[in-house]
């Protein structure tokens, strides 16, 4: 069994090879809107409304996975974010939030069975894999009014996969305060 820096890892991270993005301004259960599974699904995205029209997109999102045990805290280690977390709102909507210590959230990484997994688990440096929001639910994708706009988060939706390529494994928390290279 490893310890939980073995099992910290550093990935690019995408949602069905979209380019990912977080605005800054927080959702409510309003905004969405749940379509026919017969209409067409464009590509994904994450977004987060905005008042900031330099809103800032990223392809090539870098996200530290600091294991405890069996859930991880996902720390963004690229340009933009640099330094935030993933997290989840009080309505449950994922976006790049400050550290809040224990109001933090963690998620547990699960595979395509929904079964709980670790960087122990995944032997290949490319995969896909679910997350789930320890304390809560699987992170769902949810389309809004704009037909081309979906919104993450752990209520409405359909359970969504982010690709992980992983590009280091066994990392201590990163103290440097510069973002991430590839």
């Amino acid at each position: 069994m490893s310890t939980e820096q073995e099992r910290s890892f550093i990935a690019h991270i995408a949602c069905d090879n979209s380019e990912i993005t977080f605005f800054e301004e927080e959702l409510h259960e309003s905004w969405f809107q749940l379509r026919s599974p017969y209409d067409h699904r464009p590509s994904l995205q994450w977004n987060w409304l905005t008042t900031n029209p330099g809103n800032f997109q990223l392809k090539q999102m870098i996200v530290y996975f600091r294991c405890y045990e069996n859930y991880y805290n996902l720390q963004i280690r690229s340009a933009g974010y640099f330094g935030k977390f993933f997290s989840t709102n009080k309505e449950g909507t994922l976006g790049a939030y400050p550290a809040a210590g224990g109001k933090t959230t963690s998620f547990n990484l699960l595979d395509a069975s929904f079964n709980i997994i670790t960087l122990d688990d995944i032997k290949t440096n490319t995969t896909s894999v679910y997350m789930k929001a320890r304390n809560s639910g699987v992170i769902n994708g949810a389309q809004m009014y704009d037909p081309d706009i979906y919104s993450y988060g752990n209520k409405l939706g359909d359970p969504v996969k982010f690709d992980l390529t992983i590009l280091e494994r066994n990392v201590p928390y990163p103290t440097d305060n510069k973002p991430y290279r590839l």
